[in-house]
């Protein structure tokens, strides 16, 4: 599974975790970048879906997304209520295929795209809509992991991909129907470790960040550069999966769940 999420054209706001919750297709957000409990929740999808996360509509707020591998449907909720209801319904990809998420042409809005691990080949849509991909594109090797963010802050998203093998991430500031090579390479994390991706310090570039499902480790770098994390925190719990974002501030309800710190 891979999670993933992208600011918007400008960021406004620097991004922060959240978290999906298969058993309960629960979406966990927090406000901070720190160890607490999840200041909303949104139920959308389901269990055996790719959670992911984007500004769908421009206003400045993401908002949750699922992907059905087995199907390539997509559908992408503007709700920030929880239940959520449904915005938009599509399909891009092949069974097997892992979703994306960016701003491809920079006209303030997410759009979504595919990785396919088999044979590195990425699809990029500009719209939310059924039909064919806007770009085709070809970056990493079997067995990667698709991302996409603002890599350079030009205000456009543009794909990566991490290599579970040895913890490298490659991406390129190419959006393009061509090949490409990685213009940054750079490690993170141990074996095991789930990547996303947000700017978290509000710059307009990408950052990145890995999380430990065995116990709900995060760690986040603002820098494309291999070293140590600028922060780590405890936000979930095991086989939850990382997001990022800039979320609707509310109070959350006493009645809804929180996301507890992991217990070891």
């Amino acid at each position: 599974m891979t999670p993933t999420a992208t600011a918007t054209a400008i960021p406004l706001h620097p991004d922060t975790i959240g978290v999906f919750r298969p058993s309960v297709s629960t979406f966990y957000l927090r406000n901070s970048n720190t160890t607490g409990y999840a200041d909303s929740t949104i139920t959308f999808g389901a269990p055996d879906f790719f959670p992911i996360t984007g500004d769908w509509n421009g206003d400045g707020i993401d908002t949750p997304g699922v992907y059905k591998s087995s199907t390539g449907q997509f559908y992408l909720t503007n709700s920030t209520a929880n239940p959520a209801v449904l915005s938009y319904s599509f399909v891009l990809g092949n069974p097997g295929d892992q979703p994306i998420v960016g701003d491809w042409d920079g006209d303030g809005r997410d759009s979504v795209g595919v990785y396919r691990p088999s044979n590195g080949l990425i699809y990029l849509k500009n719209s939310l809509t059924t039909g064919f991909a806007d770009y085709t594109m070809v970056l990493g090797s079997p067995g990667d992991i698709g991302i996409a963010g603002d890599w350079n802050g030009d205000g456009k998203d543009s794909p990566g991909v991490y290599r579970p093998s040895n913890q490298v991430f490659y991406v390129t500031n190419s959006v393009c129907n061509c090949s490409v090579y990685a213009d940054a390479e750079f490690g993170l994390g141990i074996a095991g470790d789930t990547p996303f991706v947000g700017d978290w310090d509000g710059d307009g570039k990408s950052g990145v960040g890995v999380y430990r499902q065995s116990n709900g480790l995060t760690y986040i770098k603002n820098t494309l550069a291999t070293g140590y994390a600028d922060s780590s925190f405890v936000f979930g719990s095991a086989n939850d999966y990382p997001l990022a974002g800039y979320w609707v501030r509310v109070v959350t309800p006493a009645a809804v769940e929180a996301a507890p710190t992991f217990q070891p």
